[in-house]
């Protein structure tokens, strides 16, 4: 998937329409590979990342309702960024949208809150259901957006309702109005806000959980090393991980990106990789997996920016 909006008339004009909204905070020309876990990516022409609500809002109402290209970037995982970074506007809201509440049977919580951060909190509560997230680099709202997963469980499972930006206005989707997929959720705009169901459990017992599948990430995936996360989707009733191993790939690189030794399916940037790197080395991969499985193996990451695939 690559991300393109249709573009408005005047980017200049529409730039400094949202420097007077939000002039405390936000940049030009910021590098994205100081927000991005494999490190990669160039230039956004503005990066905005909202103190407050109101501004946020402000910002992603005139992006939407302008047309002006826009993408919103939580911690930067699974996403490549094009060398030539993006030509619009990068949003975060991991400063604005963090709250976190409980409520009658789950909790409530601010798209972009962290997700190790939150499974924490939920084990202080003694909550459980979202357990299997803790080692998921991202945020919140990029999970429901994605439909993260991982050890048999997606967040649409705990997922009762969101609040989302569409269209220039917030609207309250209920869990049965967004249709779900293997990582992938039809929001059909900005995930704001997220109220999920959970199950209460002894805090040992959560934080047992918890340290089970962190254990279980720790010795099977290059969690530590700079990564996107999975590159490819597992195609039915099989692992992208265990085909691309099957056939010899591990180790393989070009410039300095390399197949992990420890998990196939990621990618290691092991010191200046580029996008260009990358996407080269991902069609070495699905043209192998392709004419010696005959499996057409589907990208999970995100493509952003002008990215040739």
């Amino acid at each position: 998937m690559i991300r393109r909006a249709e573009q408005t008339r005047d980017l200049s004009s529409a730039y400094r329409h949202i420097e007077q909204i939000a002039s405390d905070c936000m940049r030009r020309d910021e590098p994205l590979y100081r927000h991005t876990t494999l490190r990669i990516g160039g230039p956004a022409d503005l990066w905005v990342k909202p103190r407050t609500v109101e501004t946020a809002l402000n910002v992603l109402s005139f992006c939407q309702m302008e047309k002006v290209p826009h993408v919103v970037l939580g911690k930067g995982s699974n996403v490549l960024v094009s060398d030539s970074g993006f030509r619009g506007v990068v949003i975060n809201l991991s400063s604005c949208f963090r709250q976190y509440k409980q409520v009658d049977d789950g909790v409530r919580c601010g798209s972009g809150l962290g997700l190790p951060t939150f499974v924490r909190k939920l084990a202080a509560a003694g909550l459980s259901g979202l357990e299997f997230a803790v080692g998921i680099p991202g945020t919140i709202g990029g999970a429901v957006a994605t439909n993260a997963g991982a050890h048999g469980t997606e967040i649409s499972q705990l997922l009762k309702r969101a609040v989302v930006m569409m269209e220039g206005e917030r609207r309250v989707l209920s869990r049965s109005a967004i249709s779900f997929s293997y990582r992938e959720a039809a929001v059909g705009g900005v995930v704001l806000e997220v109220e999920l169901t959970m199950e209460e459990r002894p805090p040992e017992v959560v934080r047992e959980k918890i340290s089970h599948f962190m254990h279980l990430r720790k010795t099977t995936q290059p969690i530590w090393e700079r990564t996107a996360g999975c590159v490819f989707k597992n195609p039915p009733g099989d692992s992208a991980g265990r085909l691309i191993d099957s056939l010899g790939l591990k180790g393989t690189s070009v410039g300095q990106a390399t197949v992990s030794e420890l998990h196939a399916n990621f990618i290691v940037n092991t010191g200046t990789a580029t996008a260009a790197d990358m996407l080269a080395l991902i069609e070495i991969i699905r043209t192998r997996v392709r004419e010696e499985a005959g499996i057409e193996l589907e990208l999970e990451i995100e493509l952003i920016g002008n990215v040739a695939q």
